[in-house]
């Protein structure tokens, strides 16, 4: 999705880098391939500095290979992304909790997450294509039937961060390996079964289709804007030469997940509204 909310860094070190560190990051870009192809390949921008910050003591960072500080974490950990620019802190002493990111990736999560939820409620309602759920399963601690609960709202965020994850695991492992018995690579098959799979469990509406369908095509359509101004990049890129094939499928599983939130946001909402109406007349 949208480059993670990954783990960082801790003394302030602002400024600019040296020479030597400029070779190092225009060496880590993605380069044109030999076929003069398009490619996203990102430029260095002065924009912003690199920048970490420790809130609290007994931070333990890694080197970057850009020569900045870094822990371990998801993504970062698995080489599967750099930021150029990134803002790192300590959640807890002792750096239990170390998180690496940027201002605009919390930013973006948001306003991602307001669009499909708020898009999503709005097909339902103008579709008239409400989900109905068993009131004996899905709808179990919620509004006691036809609604949501929040137990399976949260499961389905659960899928979403378990294909998250996977999508980091297994990239270095099957790099470059084919799902057996077809020339198609591994990781996005696995992926794209798991997607497939969170869809069909916890939405299963043609709106909801549509809405995965779409941040799987607009949610890399936004990295390569964001790639093109050397704001991070990906380790083994492939559309492009700026994002990998697998990324497709882990937008699509974030549209159920991120929907169904958006719908018990608007079912509490819409019964708060009408206890006023109610309580008015």
């Amino acid at each position: 999705m949208f480059p993670e909310t990954a783990a960082a860094a801790p003394e302030i070190v602002a400024g600019r880098a040296t020479s030597a560190t400029e070779e190092r990051r225009k060496d880590a870009q993605p380069a044109l391939s030999d076929d003069k192809s398009f490619s996203f390949r990102p430029k260095p921008t002065r924009l912003l500095k690199s920048t970490t910050v420790s809130f609290l003591p007994g931070y333990k960072g890694k080197q970057h290979p850009l020569g900045i500080r870094r822990p371990h974490t998801l993504h970062s950990q698995f080489n599967v992304l750099q930021y150029t620019y990134p803002v790192g802190f300590s959640l807890l002493p002792g750096g239990l909790v170390d998180v690496e990111t940027t201002w605009w990736t919390p930013l973006l999560f948001g306003v991602a997450g307001v669009i499909i939820g708020v898009g999503l409620n709005s097909l339902d309602s103008y579709f008239d294509l409400e989900r109905k759920f068993d009131d004996n399963a899905h709808a179990v601690g919620g509004d006691g039937g036809g609604g949501l609960s929040w137990s399976w709202v949260i499961l389905g965020i659960s899928a979403f961060v378990l294909q998250y994850w996977l999508s980091a695991v297994l990239e270095s492992p099957l790099l470059g390996v084919n799902f057996p018995g077809t020339s198609l690579p591994a990781e996005d098959v696995i992926l794209a079964i798991a997607a497939v799979g969170s869809f069909f469990i916890f939405d299963m509406t043609p709106q909801g289709f549509f809405i995965a369908a779409l941040t799987a095509v607009s949610g890399p359509a936004v990295e390569l804007l964001l790639i093109s101004q050397g704001l991070y990049h990906y380790a083994h890129p492939v559309l492009f030469n700026a994002v990998p094939t697998w990324i497709l499928w882990t937008y699509f599983a974030g549209g159920p997940a991120v929907g169904n939130l958006g719908r018990k946001t608007a079912q509490i909402l819409m019964k708060s509204y009408s206890s006023e109406i109610e309580k008015k007349r």
